[in-house]
């Protein structure tokens, strides 16, 4: 795997150890990170974890799972967490935030921190950085959608009229929705993640 790296990605992993959100907690690791499974995994071993573990030699735990176990496993035990370092999506980390179970940067104590572009730390609102992104787009066949959205708020208006029939992924952060000519068919829950992502 090839890895682009920056001081002031690696010291973002860091940065529970720099402010001490650790706590008391016995285990074997100094750090303790989420990860989702697959090349995500994969990813934050060889392109993160192996270059802070070189620098720093501290040993770093990789906890597989999903944003809301994560959260929950922090709100169980907030006074000794088993995470240092939560991955997360947008919805998630603001759920967090809401939650009071996540602790806001202190920028003394991450000087690389300046080195990030400030739309990936502002939108996080002190409380961690954007890692990576990526695109979404709208997918449709051209015999059934004769005229298919121009925007994203076409596409949401068109479905609402029932010009068309849209599905959306089940992942929040990468989401692809589809097109098709017809009646609206969305349940509640998938309209409203349309939604959410529209305004990301």
């Amino acid at each position: 795997m090839t890895c682009i790296t920056s001081r002031a990605a690696i010291s973002l992993v860091g940065a529970a150890i720099a402010l001490g959100l650790s706590g008391a907690v016995a285990r074997a690791a100094d750090l303790v990170v989420t990860a989702y499974g697959g090349i995500w995994e994969k990813a934050f071993r060889e392109c993160y974890i192996a270059e802070f573990e070189k620098k720093t030699g501290k040993k770093v735990e990789v906890v597989l799972g999903t944003p809301t176990q994560w959260a929950n496993q922090v709100a169980a035990s907030s006074g000794k967490p088993p995470i240092d370092v939560i991955v997360n999506t947008v919805d998630g980390a603001f759920d967090a935030v809401k939650r009071g179970i996540v602790d806001k940067f202190d920028a003394a104590k991450l000087p690389h921190l300046a080195e990030i572009d400030p739309k990936f730390v502002e939108i996080a609102q002190g409380y961690g950085s954007i890692v990576n992104y990526g695109a979404m787009g709208i997918a449709y066949n051209k015999k059934s959608v004769k005229n298919p959205p121009a925007s994203w708020k076409d596409f949401v208006e068109g479905v609402k009229k029932g010009e068309w029939k849209a599905a959306a992924t089940a992942h929040p952060r990468t989401p692809l929705p589809f097109v098709r000519a017809g009646p609206p068919t969305l349940s509640a829950p998938v309209r409203s993640r349309v939604s959410m992502q529209v305004r990301q």
